[in-house]
């Protein structure tokens, strides 16, 4: 459910991000990232760019889903 929440978030279109959907990624984040290092799962370049990297972006620049080549 985290990643299909946080997922959905970084798909959105220009002109469709509101604050709210934001602090929904963050918080989706977060938890995914609490998650992923209690099981002991590896970070992989992928992975480190989406805990990291990504909604820091997305809000940034107030877009992400039309940059991206393949779904996250």
């Amino acid at each position: 459910m985290l990643c299909l929440m946080l997922s959905s978030k970084l798909q959105l279109k220009y002109g469709e991000l509101k604050e709210a959907d934001c602090e929904i990624a963050r918080t989706s984040l977060s938890n995914l990232e609490k998650i992923w290092c209690s099981v002991g799962l590896s970070f992989t370049p992928k992975v480190h760019g989406i805990l990291d990297h990504s909604i820091m972006q997305m809000c940034k620049i107030g877009r992400f889903g039309d940059m991206l080549e393949d779904d996250v």
